[in-house]
């Protein structure tokens, strides 16, 4: 790559933010749901504020955020004296549960050999625009503009009833390989180019856990999920059995295990400074994170 490695977290930071500003309410997302969950889910604002400003993000558009995102139904305020503090609500919620199982998972999915047909039945126009956009949520690619197609492995989820839509599960009985098909579906070269920019904006921060402070471990524990559950999304969670060609998921997936484990100790410690009333303390599930 052209780019060069960055060699600390505030170039890091730098990096991550020219290329693609990460917005600052996807961030509190993050937050809440990598960090705060396991405490309970609770979280004054104060703490958010201060981690988030330890990405380089100022505290008024940090408030910010957090107001849009009561407002808008994703967190929850709760009055403790002159404080406020925070949760999420439904929405906030399922946003980082749809992803939080293959964030953390241990490895690659795998394939049943059986595959998902979808086909769209509903009219031209808005309504099928919609289901599309559906469809390509849940890890189908398209093969025609009302047909979809998607493998499914042990971790595939279930398509729940939508209107218009109709859904088959068939085995590949013969014809040209599977892996050309789902070439056709997908475009998995730009999916492998977004793992790729993963592994070269972390694979430096490697090793260098005892230079961290608890603040900026953090941070770079925030930035990392965000910027990994980022490119989870982008990615139809493919077996590899099926999809080659991407290379560097595997490697991108075993420097963010890594880095979690490494940044965990002391971004734990400092939760547990910056925060005396938290409902209860994580239990060893974190440690089981990604292993």
């Amino acid at each position: 790559m052209a780019r060069e490695a960055p060699t600390d977290p505030d170039q890091l930071m730098r990096q991550l933010q020219a290329r693609h500003p990460m917005k600052t309410w996807s961030l509190v997302i993050t937050f809440l749901g990598d960090c705060v969950l396991p405490r309970g889910g609770t979280v004054p604002l104060a703490v958010i504020v201060h981690a988030l400003q330890s990405l380089g993000i100022d505290a008024t558009t940090v408030r910010a955020a957090v107001a849009r995102l009561t407002q808008d139904g994703w967190l929850v305020r709760e009055r403790r004296g002159r404080a406020s503090d925070y949760r999420l609500d439904a929405a906030g919620l399922d946003t980082f549960a749809t992803a939080e199982a293959r964030i953390y998972a241990a490895d690659d999915p795998a394939f049943t050999g059986r595959w998902h047909i979808a086909a769209v039945h509903a009219p031209a126009g808005s309504t099928r625009n919609a289901l599309r956009k559906t469809l390509r949520s849940q890890g189908f690619g398209a093969l025609s503009s009302t047909t979809f197609i998607r493998p499914v492995s042990a971790q595939t989820r279930a398509l729940t009833d939508v209107d218009g839509v109709s859904v088959f599960e068939a085995e590949h009985s013969g014809g040209s390989d599977p892996e050309k098909l789902l070439r056709s579906a997908f475009d998995l070269a730009a999916i492998d180019a977004l793992y790729q920019h993963f592994v070269h904006d972390f694979e430096p921060m490697l090793g260098r856990g005892d230079a961290d402070s608890g603040e900026t471990a953090v941070a770079l524990r925030t930035a990392m999920i965000h910027e990994y559950r980022r490119v989870l999304l982008r990615d139809p969670h493919l077996p590899h059995a099926l999809t080659p060609t991407l290379r560097h998921r595997a490697e991108a997936r075993a420097i963010a295990s890594t880095l979690y484990h490494q940044w965990l100790q002391p971004s734990e410690a400092w939760l547990d400074a910056s925060h005396a009333g938290w409902r209860h303390r994580p239990d060893d599930h974190l440690a089981m994170r990604f292993a």
